[in-house]
């Protein structure tokens, strides 16, 4: 097992930093009620309909920091287009349509409670009358070079800035509902370099245990 471990240690050691595939920041929740929790590379697991929270008035924000920090690196300028939300919203009769201001940035602190912004938009949000909505918004305007300081997090935040007299609900977290944000390509850590903690960890603790055995 020893072996097997620091074969792994070794094999982590050169494990490659990992490009975000197509750059896909899933959304989470938990709880109850059901709140944000994080965004990541990883699709939601979550089976059946529907997770979500609500906008029910102006100024209702909700925050996703990433579950990880990510490493100094330049995002080069980029097109109008270049950040996707993709989206799912509630059946909704009466007057549901909710202005969401997004951005998309990176934070010192975990919670993202300061977030620097790298791209910024609004969009007006709509959903039908007996059908749930699923739509997508991208950024208007092009988008400046960006230096991401090392061990930032990554965050995506919406602040309701006007909406009707009924609630729409955002859905996601959910494999039939699984909003995401796409964006230029951003290096993230590879889970193989966790592991190699954990393969030089084993060993020394295996070691003290033999050391502090009876003969």
């Amino acid at each position: 097992m020893l072996l097997a471990l620091g074969g792994l240690g070794i094999q982590a050691a050169y494990a490659p930093i990992a490009e975000a595939a197509g750059s896909t920041w899933y959304l989470h929740g938990a709880g109850g009620p059901f709140m944000p929790t994080n965004i990541d590379n990883s699709t939601p697991t979550n089976a059946g309909c529907c997770f979500g929270n609500g906008f029910g008035s102006v100024g209702t924000t909700y925050v996703w920091p990433s579950s990880f920090t990510v490493s100094a690196q330049t995002l080069p300028a980029s097109a109008a287009g270049s950040y996707t939300f993709d989206y799912w919203l509630n059946a909704c009769v009466g007057s549901c349509t909710t202005t969401i201001s997004m951005t998309f940035g990176y934070s010192a602190d975990a919670a993202c409670s300061s977030i620097t912004t790298i791209v910024n938009w609004s969009d007006t949000f709509t959903p039908a009358n007996a059908a749930i909505v699923h739509a997508t918004s991208t950024n208007p305007s092009a988008v400046a070079l960006v230096s991401i300081p090392a061990n930032s997090y990554m965050c995506w935040q919406m602040v309701a800035t006007a909406k009707g007299s009924k609630t729409m609900d955002l859905y996601y977290d959910s494999s039939q509902t699984p909003t995401f944000v796409n964006t230029p390509t951003i290096t993230v850590p590879e889970l193989g370099l966790a592991l190699l903690g954990l393969a030089l960890v084993v060993p020394l603790v295996a070691r003290r245990r033999l050391t502090n055995s009876p003969a």
